[in-house]
Formats: structure tokens, sequence, C-alpha cells
């Protein structure tokens, strides 16, 4: 799940610690969502977009196809 957005942060270097920090949540809990264990709430998505890919969507963070 969130394919996308799982690729967006390889092809920027961005670690699940480093994300986890910008959302003051755990290491798992993130990467429980990524892997669709949980539901990320839209002010997270927000706030994922807003730090590091400005350029992209909500839509595109949702992503779970790489045809973003």
């Amino acid at each position: 799940m969130y394919s996308f957005l799982k690729l967006l942060m390889l092809e920027n270097k961005i670690s699940i610690k480093q994300m986890a920090n910008t959302l003051s949540i755990n290491v798992s809990t993130l990467s429980n969502k990524l892997n669709g264990k949980g539901v990320f709430g839209v002010d997270e998505l927000a706030k994922i977009r807003d730090t590091y890919f400005p350029n992209h969507s909500l839509d595109d963070l949702i992503a779970t196809s790489l045809n973003a």
C-alpha cells in the first residue's frame, strides 16, 4: 500500500525514522501505516506533503500504484 509514497521516500532518501520523527509517531506505527495496517490522517498526509513533497498532491501520496 502507498506504493508511490514509498517510492518517493526511497528516491529522496527519506527514512521511516526521519518521517516518523516529523509526524511525532513511533517508527512501527508509521511502518504499519505504510503497509496498510493503519490509516494516515489527512493532517499527517498534509504534513508529509508540506515537509517533503510540496510538488505532489495528497492524491499522489495515497496512490497504490506507481502510475501516479
